[in-house]
């Protein structure tokens, strides 16, 4: 069953953090307050028309799935200095919730509260608590990781130091500091058989204490190359991007994203998806409906 998961899972990954202070000639200066650990907790809801070309194309097999996912990731800061060129974090997933549904029957249901004894929960088990290092660099906010070794088993599902990495930066952007003025971005390296994300951020309100932030990301799929040890491979994607955008709100008081939303584009028709399934190539029409991805912070009780 873990194939299921591989390119779900590893999409699961965005947010961010900021302060922000009003300057002298009245423009806000954004910075990051790691004074206390926080918790972010991610959401990911997915509804699609999935319609796969098997054996007998005239007899194409056509199911509605609805997919969810949840992460809780804690990040604990180390003390550091205020010149400090670096911030060292710990990075601990406490939550992880999957849940697949193909037109209403349940497919794939997983709670890492839940005991379980299949190959997914054995295989999950070993994210849940493990400790990641975290070492942001200043003021870029580059990501550098040292993945425990347990977890390098877990590419099948699309999890794997690249992933993180993404994941880290994407929590931790580097922020607009200028009014209106787009700020583009790009991710380090790929995953989950995309190339490097391109982001902008604009900061577009402040009001009282909270800044408003538009997100717009543009991911382009790419082939993975070299080893791969997933069940499932997506070969080809036409067309072959994928859009999100939203707004994220940040307490500029306490330097903590409270809460945000991305939703996905809808492409115009359905997108044309190759994959290897068992070592036999697939092809699938995938229309999306729905896309959402939510995010909420708060300092850890």
């Amino acid at each position: 069953m873990m194939k299921r998961y591989r390119t779900a899972i590893s999409l699961v990954l965005l947010g961010g953090l900021a302060s922000a202070q009003e300057g002298a000639d009245n423009k806000p200066k954004l910075t990051y307050a790691f004074t206390k650990p926080i918790k972010q907790t991610w959401t990911m809801t997915a509804k699609q028309t999935v319609t796969v070309k098997g054996d007998n194309p005239e007899k194409p097999q056509t199911k509605n799935l609805v997919q969810s996912y949840t992460l809780e990731a804690l990040w604990t800061p180390e003390a550091a200095a205020p010149e400090a060129k670096s911030q060292k974090l710990k990075l601990t997933f406490t939550i992880l919730k999957l849940d697949l549904k193909a037109d209403d029957m349940p497919l794939v249901k997983y709670d890492s509260a839940a005991p379980g004894d299949d190959p997914l929960h054995k295989s999950l088990a070993k994210l849940k608590g493990a400790e990641i290092a975290v070492e942001l660099s200043l003021p870029d906010m580059k990501a550098k990781l040292d993945v425990p070794p347990a977890l390098n088993d877990l590419g099948s599902l699309g999890i794997d130091k690249d992933t993180l990495t993404q994941f880290a930066q994407a929590a931790f952007p580097r922020l607009p500091q200028e009014k209106d003025k787009p700020l583009p971005l790009k991710s380090e390296g790929s995953a989950g058989g995309r190339k490097p994300s391109e982001i902008t951020l604009t900061l577009t309100e402040l009001k009282g204490k909270a800044a408003t932030i538009k997100v717009a990301v543009k991911e382009k799929f790419a082939a993975a190359t070299g080893e791969q040890t997933a069940a499932v491979r997506v070969t080809a994607m036409k067309p072959a991007t994928m859009e999100l955008e939203g707004d994220v709100t940040f307490d500029t008081g306490t330097g903590l994203l409270t809460k945000g939303t991305l939703k996905g584009k809808k492409p115009a028709g359905a997108v044309e998806v190759k994959f290897t399934a068992d070592g036999k190539e697939v092809t699938a029409e995938v229309t999306p409906s729905e896309y959402t991805l939510t995010l909420k912070g708060a300092f850890a009780e």
